[in-house]
């Protein structure tokens, strides 16, 4: 394929009709404003460079499954675009696909900006899809000041673009002012196209490429959130150290673990697989619209769990071990804050650390492992894919326990029929 000038993000769940019926993921419709938007701006650019239409942009229109590896011509698209077409909205800051491309525009700027030894422009070009108000609201903290320092608007964008977004100008069929929008990121487009060949964004290691995470889902730091009984998710917590942790604990500075607990890549046989896209590729199996959140550490683990270990909530933690773990003080302190007792409604999975022997496992533990034998796997996986059944399985029997909780509380459907039960019956 000719490497486009663009690469267009978007949710899939924006795409009119997209996985609900309406529309095929690979099909096109004439009310399809995602597809209409596109196409009109393929036009626009194509005018403005000579370049054919079909040529100037890259639009993927397939529903990645969870955890999947980048098809190939995606991947060389991210890497050889100029710039980054991305539609805004709640929707796109809310999935996992849209921050890994735009973490990758994002380090293709840094590199540029590091080799030239200066500031230059973002290669992402916003596009305010849903009502801005609305979506500024949604911009994760992890990456909110770098997003709301890009430049959002243009002179002589319309008035309805900054105040509806351009989803419902579409809809509103505003035309002349889709079309001014659509002109104007078309130029945007085409300055980038002039510059020179140095000023061009490089492309990320490929042996990194498969490594990179979601921009809008970075580990979040500060005080737990509160439960939330009535929603349904499930809460991953990492007993798993920090590089510096185990730096300091075992002098060694090359090693498995990142600055964040989720990011780790124990996995021998996927050198470049994090714990948390591992984790999200587990329950997705069991219920890929579970929702899911990766929780900051707290200095009280047993506290934040004893609030969701409630009949009445939705929310299901689960804590996922490395075994290494026990040698580092602050996790030994966290995991026999959690041996102590036990939570009905909190799923337990080993991920790593084969080389620390059960007797240092079990002066935490050992009181543990016979408990809630369904909920707990204390086994070390020898691959990824192992890791990721064994979180299926303990997700699989957290979302039973869950159907076993609310069928318990429902109701007798009314007296029994006479002649089958109570006083009388023969």
């Amino acid at each position: 394929m000719s490497e486009p000038l663009f690469f267009f993000s978007y949710a899939r769940a924006d795409r009119s009709g997209a996985g609900n019926g309406l529309l095929r993921a690979q099909d096109s419709g004439p009310g399809n404003s995602v597809d209409q938007f596109y196409n009109n701006l393929c036009d626009e650019v194509a005018a403005l460079t000579g370049l054919r239409s079909a040529d100037v942009g890259y639009y993927d229109v397939r529903n990645l499954e969870l955890g999947a590896l980048w098809p190939k011509d995606l991947m060389e698209a991210l890497q050889s675009a100029l710039v980054m077409v991305a539609l805004f909205s709640p929707t796109y800051f809310s999935r996992w696909a849209c921050g890994r491309e735009f973490q990758v525009f994002r380090r293709r700027h840094e590199a540029l900006t590091k080799s030239l030894g200066r500031m230059t422009e973002s290669r992402v070009l916003p596009v305010l899809w849903v009502r801005p108000d609305i979506t500024y609201d949604a911009i994760p903290v992890c990456c909110r000041d770098y997003i709301t320092n890009l430049q959002n608007t243009a002179p002589g964008m319309p008035e309805s673009y900054k105040s509806l977004g351009l989803r419902r100008m579409f809809e509103r069929e505003e035309n002349r002012n889709t079309n001014i929008v659509c002109q104007t990121i078309a130029d945007r487009i085409f300055d980038f196209w002039r510059k020179k060949e140095d000023e061009r964004p490089p492309k990320i290691d490929e042996s990194e490429f498969h490594a990179i995470d979601s921009a809008f889902h970075l580990a979040a730091t500060g005080r737990p959130r509160p439960i939330d009984p009535m929603k349904r998710e499930i809460r991953v917590y990492y007993l798993v150290p920090t590089h510096a942790e185990w730096s300091a604990e075992s002098g060694a500075s090359d090693c498995d673990f990142e600055d964040q607990r989720e990011q780790a890549r124990p996995f021998r046989n996927a050198r470049g697989a994090t714990i948390r896209s591992a984790t999200e590729e587990g329950i997705a199996l069991v219920n890929r619209g579970l929702g899911i959140a990766h929780e900051p550490l707290p200095k009280d683990l047993a506290s934040a769990l004893t609030d969701a270990d409630i009949d009445e909530s939705h929310t299901t933690p689960l804590v996922v071990f490395d075994r290494r773990a026990v040698r580092v003080d602050n996790l030994k302190t966290a995991a026999v804050s959690y041996a102590a007792r036990n939570f009905k409604n909190t799923g337990f999975v080993t991920v790593a650390g084969q080389d620390v022997t059960e007797s240092e496992v079990d002066t935490v533990f050992a009181a543990k492992k016979g408990a809630l034998p369904k909920l707990h796997n204390w086994m070390t996986p020898e691959k990824r894919e192992d890791y990721v059944g064994n979180v299926a399985s303990i997700v699989f029997e957290l979302e039973a326990e869950l159907v076993r909780r609310k069928a318990a509380k429902k109701p007798p459907l009314g007296p029994p029929p006479p002649g089958l039960s109570g006083p009388g019956a023969g």
